[in-house]
Order: structure tokens, then sequence, then C-alpha cells
């Protein structure tokens, strides 16, 4: 039996509609190239939108009251603790987990929630939620491979003010680096699978939205146009290395549009009274008053400081957000959702009690103590739940809906049950 290989090439954030104006632009050539030898199809995110989720959606094809991982940062208001999930927190399988039990290779730089580094059956280098370069990769001493390649794990997001030409530097210069590691391995090492997540078009995005729809700030749009030429030959590089038995793939983990308004949501609740802190000097999570009905966590994800009472809480202030819109005149909230309703899983207890599924152009917020509720800073760009995209070459993608669809996909297409 033939046993295909795969090669996924994550594109964080990237639109399907985006991509297909580049295809129009001729920006795209070598991808489009490829897409017309295959096919391409818009598909879905998971909620809560971030990557953290969708990736390990996309890795295990659970959604998240299965997988555990429910955004960037988690809290425990009982011990008042805050933490950032990583991988030990994950509770189902991932695609190169199952492979190397079947004694299938697989190399994995990149993705989100693959910290700590466990040894798998291949090369394993972790994304931005390792705290430093020594502590992502296996075999353990990979990183000095990485360093002749000025490989970092991560963009300086807080450029973003202090200098955004500076921000646009590191973007362009970390996207090569990895794709020159990925080049590197693809000429050196054997695998069955490889998976290639490039973060930097989500750092774009957030922070040149209106420059990649060439608006914005004119003197930016030549390193946009360079950005995306670059990135659409080192994708041509890759594919000219694959041979015919190897399925090719390009996924993003969801969408992006402009920001209209970042919501403060905590400064909402604080004026409402459903939170209240013991020091209005430091209004944080560490300073939430116990008679505080609520709080909330990025994007939309609300939690109640108590469980008593909790059925009463729980529908009073999915009631009150319902109201939200007539506030501020405008639609900002879509759809407010009970996790009862919406995380189907074992883990379903640990997600949060109310999701809001925001509307068009309003980015949810999880900090607190700000001035105001609405209020527009450096991010230009969010992230959707829709018009995310899967090409694939080789693959048929026909039956993808969602992020969730992809892993199932690949494992049938490496005859994963029979080997």
């Amino acid at each position: 039996m033939n046993r295909k290989r795969c090669f996924v090439l994550g594109l964080d954030g990237m639109p399907y509609s985006l991509m297909q104006t580049l295809f129009e632009r001729g920006s795209f050539k070598n991808l489009k190239t490829i897409a017309d030898r295959g096919s391409i199809k818009q598909i879905n995110s998971v909620y809560p939108t971030v990557s953290s989720v969708a990736w390990t959606s996309f890795a295990t094809g659970k959604q998240p009251g299965e997988t555990n991982i429910f955004g960037f940062t988690e809290a425990m208001v009982e011990t008042q603790t805050i933490y950032i999930p990583v991988d030990t927190h994950r509770k189902v399988e991932n695609i190169w987990e199952k492979l190397s039990s079947k004694c299938k290779r697989s190399i994995v730089i990149n993705v989100p929630i693959s910290y700590p580094v466990k040894a798998i059956n291949g090369i394993m280098v972790s994304s931005f939620l390792a705290p430093v370069l020594e502590k992502a990769t296996y075999p353990y001493d990979y990183y000095k491979k990485l360093r002749t390649f000025n490989y970092e794990l991560d963009a300086d997001a807080n450029l973003a003010v202090k200098n955004r030409l500076q921000l646009m530097k590191q973007i362009l210069d970390i996207m090569e680096a990895r794709f020159k590691v990925c080049l590197d391995l693809l000429r050196k090492e054997s695998w069955d699978y490889f998976q290639l997540n490039i973060m930097e078009t989500d750092r774009m995005f957030h922070f040149f939205w209106k420059e990649v729809q060439q608006e914005g700030d004119a003197s930016f749009h030549d390193s946009i146009d360079l950005f995306f030429e670059k990135l659409d030959d080192y994708i041509k590089q890759i594919y000219e290395m694959l041979d015919e038995d190897t399925a090719f793939l390009v996924v993003s983990d969801h969408g992006f549009e402009g920001v209209k308004k970042e919501v403060f949501l905590n400064t909402w609740l604080e004026n409402k009274g459903y939170l209240k802190f013991t020091n209005n000097q430091d209004k944080s999570f560490f300073t939430i008053a116990p008679d505080s009905i609520c709080f909330s966590l990025a994007p939309g994800r609300i939690y109640l400081v108590s469980e008593h009472g909790r059925e009463e809480k729980v529908r009073y202030i999915q009631e009150q957000l319902f109201k939200f819109n007539s506030e501020y005149g405008d639609k900002i909230i879509k759809d407010v959702v009970r996790k009862e309703d919406f995380f189907a899983g074992r883990y379903n207890s640990n997600a949060p009690d109310l999701l809001i599924i925001p509307d068009k152009g309003y980015d949810f917020k999880g900090e607190f103590g700000s001035q105001e509720v609405l209020k527009k800073r450096h991010f230009t760009g969010m992230h959707t739940f829709e018009d995310a995209v899967i090409l694939g070459c080789r693959i048929n993608i026909e039956k993808v809906e969602t992020i969730c669809d992809v892993s199932t996909l690949i494992l049938k297409e490496m005859h994963y049950e029979s080997i």
C-alpha cells in the first residue's frame, strides 16, 4: 500500500478572502499555480478564536471542551492563580503523537501548545509560548542549530507602539529564518509528516492590517508587498522539493478583519457593579473582591467568581450583556452563549461560564483598569471565526468544513489506522 507523506504549511490568521485578493493582485503567483493544480476553500475556526485553541483543535480534531484548551490565559479564582495553558494541559493526542506511536517520523516547527517540548519520533521546535529558545527544541540541543539561522521564537509586539519600522523588519527576518530552517530540514532529514507554522502572518495582520489592505501608512506598502513576495517564493521552494507521493496543505487557523474598537469588558462589568476590587489603585485579577459576580478573560470569556447561586448569576449576566448593544448604539455583541450549550466534551466544566460572540470589528479584551469600555489602540486587525482557508494539492479537501476536520483528513491520507 502506498502511504503518502504530508506537508502542512500553517499560515496563522490568513483569511481566504485576502488570499483571493493576493491572487488577483499577482502577489501570490506561485501559490495560485499550486491552488490551480489542487483546490482551495473557505473554512471556519473554533470558539474562542485564538491561535492556541484553534491549532490545538487542528492537531487533535477536537473542540475545546475535549482538548481542555480555552485560551492563552486561564484563571483559578479560588486559589488566585492565573496561568498560561501549555501542552501538559492538553487532554487529547495530536497528529504527531499518533504518528510517533506508529513509528512514523514527524518534523513540527512553531505550532502553539507544543511547550513543554516532548520527545517525539522526529524533530520538534516549539512556539512563542516557550520561554527561551534553549527550552524549545527536541532533540534538546537542536536549538544550537537554530542559532546558526538567527532563529527567534517571536517578534517583539511592544514595537507596535515604540517602533513600527523595527517591528516590520523583525517580522520579515523571523519569517525568513523559519523558512530557511524548514528548507534545511527538507534537504537533510527523512520524515513522514512535516508541519511548519508561520506566525508572522498573524503579527502582520494585527499591527499592519490597514497597510495590508493598501490603506494606512503608505510608507509600509512596499514592505508589505515584499513580505508576500518572499512568502510566495518560499512556498514555491518547498513545493518543488516535495515528490508526487506527498500531500501538500496550506491551512490557516482563523480569519482576520479590521478592528473598529477594542472592548474592555472588565471595565463594563465594573461600571455595572458586577466586578469589584479590594484595591482600586491596583485593579487586577489578584485584587478581585470576593463579592464580585464575574470577570472576563480575552476574548469575551466570562467566569463567575463564586459558584454559589450559579444558575441565577449566569442567566442575569447573560441578560445584561444582551442589552450591551443598546447602551453604545451599535451592534457589538452578536450572541452570548452558556458553556452548557456550547462547550460539549469531558472538560466543559473548565470552560468559561459565558462566551461572547462578537459582531464584526469588535475585539474583546481581558485587561483590567481601563478608563474606557470602547477604545482604539495600536491593534488594527483582529481574529474572525469565519474566513479561514485550506488549500490542498494531491489531497482531497472537499469534506473539510472547519479547522477540526483537518487532522482526520491527514491521518486518513497517511493510512494511519492501517499502519
